[in-house]
């Protein structure tokens, strides 16, 4: 037995002051798989931009653009309305995006140390949530100013990842506590 949903959320970010040259990438709007079928969808941005449609390498579709303008706040409103089959519901194919050994799935001996180091639990879940909040108790969030960029080696170091939502800051690895 089908359903059908409608779906909306409006997400508003206010800043402190005035940014511009604010690029974004949204993962708000939701994909037809097998046991869910968007039969329509809208995205509306405040201030409005353009933006170009994309897949990450989890397959997630992804909206990415900029707002030149200097402006005060940022808003997005996504509705639409969806069919929803959970008896079609297919297991999703393992993506092959970390299947193969690079410089960005290696391990660095300092995040081999700290995950030795762990005592975790027998169960699943109570495995996965220790780790989080083991990893969590080790990111550091150093603020930046808007529309800085880490130069280029240093984007790509291990330990390094940086957000692009506003106000911008870099997240980067401490390693275990001393």
């Amino acid at each position: 037995m089908s359903r059908r949903l409608d779906f909306f959320y409006d997400i508003l970010l206010e800043f402190d002051q005035p940014v511009r040259g604010h690029d974004f990438v949204l993962r708000c709007l939701p994909p037809s798989f097998p046991g869910q079928d968007i039969l329509d969808a809208s995205l509306a941005l405040e201030p409005y931009a353009h933006f170009a449609l994309q897949r990450d390498g989890f397959g997630n579709l992804l909206q990415l653009g900029r707002i030149e303008q200097p402006h005060d706040h940022f808003r997005y409103t996504v509705r639409g309305t969806a069919r929803v089959e959970l008896a079609l519901r297919q297991p999703e194919n393992a993506l092959p995006i970390f299947r193969y050994a690079s410089p960005f799935t290696g391990m660095s001996e300092s995040m081999g140390d700290f995950l030795n180091g762990l005592a975790l639990p027998d169960d699943p879940e109570d495995r996965a949530w220790a780790l989080v909040n083991a990893v969590q108790e080790h990111m550091a969030y150093t603020p930046a100013l808007p529309g800085w960029t880490p130069p280029p080696p240093r984007r790509l170091m291990p330990g390094w990842a940086c957000a692009r939502i506003l106000p911008m800051c870099i997240s980067r690895w401490r390693g275990p506590a001393a």
